[in-house]
């Protein structure tokens, strides 16, 4: 890695002295490691190596370990810096959706949504609720289920927009598969959701 503003400088060499090229199916396993056992050095009384390895072993990547941030041992210190490192990165891309209209800021939104629920091992729905501006107004986790389904409620959906004062909505829910093509049911839940909430003079973006 160049050792630079944009890059930790930590070597791109492995255990083994291989050197490791990311691929998008691959991802970056050996690099996340380093990266993880970097910032876990900064904690006193734990083994960063080991702490690193053995989270990532239960989580499987960096996103894992964030999407179930919540099932961390509040007692170990690595617990607590890898909540505050969730908390601030959940800050800054939450105020990158916020600051305009959520319209025009598409990649933003899609950084922001892959961080909060990319990495969820079980499906999640969520209502991104915006003003007659198109900005954000609330994110609501309508439900959560189990690994290949949730439910979608659509009167939850709707009372919502009218409780926060909402012109419209986008709504979203992960495919822990990997698989983003919608099912059936996906696309006819839509549909109904659309027809609801053209009655109820609401427009649901996406």
């Amino acid at each position: 890695l160049r050792d630079d503003c944009d890059h930790l400088g930590l070597s791109d060499v492995g255990h083994t002295g291989m050197r490791h090229i990311a691929t998008p199916a691959k991802g970056s396993g050996p690099r996340q490691r380093q990266v993880l056992e970097q910032l876990l050095s900064c904690t006193i009384g734990e083994n960063p190596e080991i702490v690193a390895e053995n989270l990532l072993e239960r989580f499987g990547s960096l996103g894992g370990i964030f999407a179930e941030i919540g099932s961390l041992n509040d007692g170990e210190p690595s617990s607590h810096l890898l909540k505050a490192g969730h908390q601030m990165l959940w800050q800054v891309l939450e105020a990158e959706v916020c600051t305009k209209p959520i319209l025009s800021t598409g990649h933003e939104v899609i950084n922001y949504l892959a961080f909060t629920m990319g990495h969820l091992r079980v499906e999640e729905v969520r209502a991104l609720y915006l003003d007659s501006n198109n900005c954000l107004m609330r994110d609501v986790v309508i439900a959560r289920g189990s690994v290949s389904e949730a439910p979608i409620y659509t009167r939850e959906i709707m009372k919502n927009a009218l409780d926060v004062g909402a012109t419209a909505f986008l709504l979203v829910h992960n495919h822990p598969s990997g698989d983003p093509k919608p099912s059936k049911r996906d696309i006819e839940i839509t549909r109904r959701l659309c027809f609801a909430a053209k009655e109820l003079d609401l427009f649901m973006h996406d």
